[in-house]
This record gives structure tokens, C-alpha cells and sequence, in this order.
């Protein structure tokens, strides 16, 4: 399949599903996974059934400059699933949602420019750099703090 029939495939499904590029949607309920893959434990994409509530992101990868897929994605690393992949059973129980802080600072890291985002805002006053550090090491602190446990 030549870049132009992916990209086209790719606008049809986002269409057909209404799923927006960097939305956040929830399963409405259980879906069969009609390739699961027991060797993979933590990987979301080879679960043998996805469960009602599972969060999925719809991802954005630029392949090439002006070639452009969008995938789903769960979970902290971001395992992503191109939709031209995905069963539509998949698709078709999709629930758009309100994205949590969390998911929307997740997004602006898979889009690749959360760093530049954090500094655009920094210089508008809008955050203070302090601020920012004393936040990463708070995390950082609650992280190691449940690592512990």
C-alpha cells in the first residue's frame, strides 16, 4: 500500500469512527481481540480481551514530513496501534472522554513537543521555571515513594 492510499485509509476510519487526532476515548465495553499474543504481558495491543474502561489515545506519527498515520495508544510507554490495524469492533466501541492533566500532558509528549510547550509557556508568565523543577522533583519523590511500597 503506496503513502497515499495509507493516508487516505487512515482519514476514512478517523471519519467512519469519529475519532479526532490527540483525543482520548474509552471502550463503552469488553472487545475480543482477534490476535491476542500471551508472550506479551504488559503490552495492551496483545491482550487477549480489551476491557470496558481501557483509555486509548489516538495518536498522531509522522512517518515523513507530510506523511502522517494516526494510531491508538495506552498505557505509560505508549505502545501504539495504527487504525488501519485496529478490528473495527475495536473502533466501533470507542467513547470520546475528557482527558485527565495527566493524559493531556501525555499527548503533548507523543506529539514531541512538550518541552518547547513548558518553555512557550514559561515566557508568557504563565509558569514560573521554579515552579516547573520544584513539580519534577515533587513527582519524582511520590514515585519513588510508591516504588518502595
Amino acid at each position: 500500500m503506496g503513502q497515499k492510499q495509507s493516508m487516505a485509509l487512515d482519514a476514512d476510519l478517523r471519519r467512519e469512527f469519529g475519532l479526532k487526532p490527540n483525543g482520548i476515548y474509552v471502550l463503552k465495553h469488553d472487545v475480543q481481540n482477534p490476535k491476542p499474543d500471551k508472550r506479551h504481558k504488559y503490552d495492551w495491543r496483545a491482550q487477549v480481551v480489551w476491557p470496558a474502561g481501557l483509555r486509548l489515545t489516538v495518536t498522531e506519527e509522522r512517518i515523513l514530513d507530510d506523511f502522517r498515520l494516526h494510531g491508538l495508544s495506552a498505557g505509560r510507554f505508549s505502545q501504539r496501534k495504527f487504525l488501519k490495524d485496529c478490528p473495527s469492533t475495536l473502533l466501533r466501541a470507542l467513547k470520546e472522554v475528557t482527558p485527565t492533566l495527566n493524559e493531556r500532558l501525555k499527548q503533548a509528549d507523543l506529539i514531541g513537543f512538550k518541552d518547547e510547550a513548558i518553555e512557550i509557556l514559561v515566557k508568557a508568565g504563565k509558569l514560573n521555571p521554579r515552579d516547573v523543577i520544584e513539580a519534577a522533583e515533587q513527582a519524582a519523590k511520590e514515585y519513588d515513594e510508591k516504588e518502595v511500597k
